[in-house]
């Protein structure tokens, strides 16, 4: 299945440092049924590197943050993210294999907009990760409908 043209790629940070599961995501947001365009950071300080070397136009989408990185791991990225007037508005989906409720507690309370656990086998992974995408994709890139406004009754003097 080819990706979706009709409208702007969903431009996805990636900040995962397992080279086996960066492949794979890779591989399914080529696949996915709505355009993907997909950018790796393999800890939080290269992440926020790449976003500091951005501008506002070229902001991503979404953020997809494992937690356990070397370096600076995903939840002190989580609270740098939050921190920034300029990167807070970008959603973060957490996509860790932890399911432990501290980890869960702490990744929404440091600002993370959903929270995910990956999927033990590989065709539910996929299924997963292409969910993801085409939510997201949804959520961030389908134009607001705007609201009627309601005809002004004219006023009697």
């Amino acid at each position: 299945m080819s990706g979706d043209t009709s409208r702007d790629p969903l431009a996805v940070l990636l900040v995962e440092d397992h080279p086996a599961e960066v492949e794979l995501i890779g591989d399914i947001a080529r696949r996915c049924a709505v355009s993907v365009r997909l950018q790796v950071a393999s800890d939080g300080e290269e992440a926020l590197a790449q976003l500091a070397d951005i501008g506002d136009s070229d902001a991503p989408d979404l953020v997809v943050l494992d937690l356990n990185l070397p370096r600076m791991d995903g939840r002190e990225l989580l609270e740098r993210l939050q921190a920034d007037r300029a990167l807070r508005s970008i959603p973060v989906v957490v996509f860790s294999s932890s399911s432990a409720a501290d980890d869960v507690q702490s990744a929404y309370g440091a600002g993370a907009s959903f929270y995910l656990v990956k999927p033990r086998t590989l065709a539910d992974f996929t299924a997963e990760v292409e969910r993801l995408f085409e939510f997201w994709s949804g959520a961030v890139l389908s134009p607001r409908p705007e609201l009627p406004i309601a005809p002004r009754r004219p006023t009697l003097r």
